[in-house]
């Protein structure tokens, strides 16, 4: 199967079948980082984003990965390889939301469904490994970010689940032992400012929610205490994705961010001149 799998993507049409479909549902978290990755991810990305699956399929991948629970699996328990279940079914996932931005095709319940399960997914995830020797891209955070991201930015994603996406990060920020080495921050950030550029909350609310983010981490912060300094360190990272990634139109959300980088940096010893 996985040649005519390799065969399937070189197409510039595609189309599929039950057989592939399951095939691909089933190894969907394969260790074989060229499966995973290469094929039955890019096959799912281009499966909805060209919208080359019937309705009837596109029922069938997302009750699956609804019912199954792969986005849960072992998520309690150390370090394993369950990780790739969990993290690329979060990035199919992302793909299915999507594409339900653009072109309405999932019920109301399993639309609801699916905005709950990317912040309960992303405010639970405890392996934050990126990339894993011999095994590929974990990428947890990055592709929950992504996910969260994606249900974000549909439509139909209420506003009241805008605070609850919100303490996701919060949650990420806490939970870190060391600094991402991944560039994890970036799909972090693109998740941050989902809320603001998809017009599910208004700009002030978006800074009470950075000063409030930036608020926790100084809380907790000290030079003595490394993991602390791994959090901030982040946080900075994040902010300066933040401000470059947003359009110059959001005057108010770049000048509050200019001013809490800006505080950092004199924390740190350097000196400004007026």
């Amino acid at each position: 199967m996985q040649k005519v799998l390799e065969k399937l993507l070189q197409q510039k049409k595609i189309s599929f079948n039950t057989q592939q479909i399951n095939f691909m549902l089933q190894n969907i978290g394969n260790t074989n980082s060229h499966l995973r990755d290469d094929l039955i991810y890019n096959l799912f990305a281009r499966g909805f984003d060209e919208d080359a699956f019937t309705f009837v399929q596109k029922q069938l991948i997302t009750n699956e990965l609804i019912e199954s629970g792969n986005l849960f699996k072992a998520i309690k328990l150390d370090q394993n390889d369950f990780v790739f279940l969990r993290s690329f079914t979060a990035l199919a996932l992302a793909e299915i939301i999507s594409a339900d931005g653009k072109k309405n095709f999932l019920s109301d319940k399993d639309r609801k469904k699916l905005f709950s399960m990317s912040i309960v997914y992303l405010s639970s995830e405890k392996d934050f490994r990126g990339f894993v020797s011999g095994k590929g891209w974990a990428h947890t955070v990055a592709h929950g970010s992504d996910f969260l991201a994606a249900s974000i930015r549909n439509p139909l994603f209420s506003l009241d689940m805008v605070d609850k996406s919100f303490k996701v990060f919060f949650y990420i920020l806490n939970q870190l032992e060391t600094a991402f080495v991944d560039n994890e921050e970036q799909r972090i950030s693109f998740a941050l400012i989902s809320a603001l550029e998809s017009n599910k909350i208004i700009e002030t609310e978006f800074v009470d929610y950075l000063l409030k983010l930036n608020e926790s981490r100084w809380a907790s912060f000290s030079f003595s205490n490394q993991r602390s300094c791994y959090q901030m360190n982040v946080w900075i990272c994040i902010l300066q994705n933040v401000y470059f990634m947003l359009n110059q139109k959001f005057f108010l959300t770049r000048k509050t961010i200019n001013k809490l980088i800006q505080n950092y940096y004199k924390k740190e010893g350097y000196a400004f001149s007026d």
